[in-house]
């Protein structure tokens, strides 16, 4: 029993030490926006908030200026999408990744990057 509970236990906390990424395609999608960065941004984070009001998404700013980075996550599977955001001329040149956890992720991404 004793060894069973170990195994367990060691399962459980190895799952635990997992960072973001490691969940995450290893595939992004790429995808071309018309919308600058910025604009870019708050537009997946409201077409995501729109779809379910189980995604909650947050903004920040990479060490380039023009640059950003964003964070969509469910209430209960936690990450569900990372975008980078980078311009691309008057548009934006899209980065995203998705958790592998997510079911119908390629529904998913048209929803939320849908008018961006």
């Amino acid at each position: 029993m004793k060894p069973l509970l170990l195994i367990t236990a060691l399962l459980f906390f190895a799952g635990c030490a997992s960072t973001p990424h490691d969940t995450l395609t290893t595939e992004p999608y790429r995808i071309s926006g018309k919308l600058p960065p910025a604009q870019y941004a708050r537009c997946l984070i409201n077409n995501a908030e729109k779809a379910s009001g189980d995604f909650s998404g947050r903004e920040d700013q990479p060490e380039q200026p023009d640059w950003r980075r964003v964070q969509i996550r469910h209430s209960s599977a936690g990450a569900a999408f990372i975008a980078d955001i980078a311009p691309q001329g008057s548009g934006s040149d899209v980065t995203l990744w998705v958790s592998r956890n997510m079911i119908f992720a390629s529904a998913l991404v048209d929803v939320i990057t849908k008018s961006c």
